[in-house]
């Protein structure tokens, strides 16, 4: 295992510690905990916890999450923080089925809605990790 701290830009000493939003099969947290990262990866499909992936992961809709508990979670604050929305509703297969025409240009359905509600809260969520 490796060393629990990094240096940031500035030398500023900070733990390796991350969060994944949208998980799923949690390829970016193997990859950071490969090299030492404590990583907290959170999923609201909870077929990723069960056979055969049996992931551990946090099964809780991002609209519940905090700040708060991530910290409290991890251990201290996330100094990396990846989110890779549901490319059910945010990738060019997604223009037939949940937007208009175009290119995903015009009104969506409410799936789509759904879904920029949650990436807003992760953005949100990643702008309070980073000035706290």
């Amino acid at each position: 295992m490796g060393c629990n701290f990094k240096f940031r830009e500035g030398g500023v000493l900070m733990k390796k510690l991350g969060v994944e939003f949208y998980s799923g099969t949690q390829g970016i947290s193997n990859a950071m905990r490969k090299k030492g990262w404590k990583m907290l990866a959170i999923e609201l499909n909870p077929t990723f916890a069960k056979p055969p992936y049996n992931l551990d992961q946090w099964t809780i809709s991002i609209a519940d999450v905090t700040v708060k508990e991530i910290v409290k979670r991890l251990g201290g604050f996330p100094s990396f923080v990846w989110a890779s929305p549901l490319c059910t509703t945010h990738s060019i297969a997604a223009i037939s089925t949940h937007r208009k025409a175009l290119g995903g240009i015009g009104k969506t359905q409410k799936e789509q809605k759904n879904s920029n509600t949650l990436i807003a809260k992760v953005t949100k969520l990643s702008y309070m990790i980073n000035y706290f």
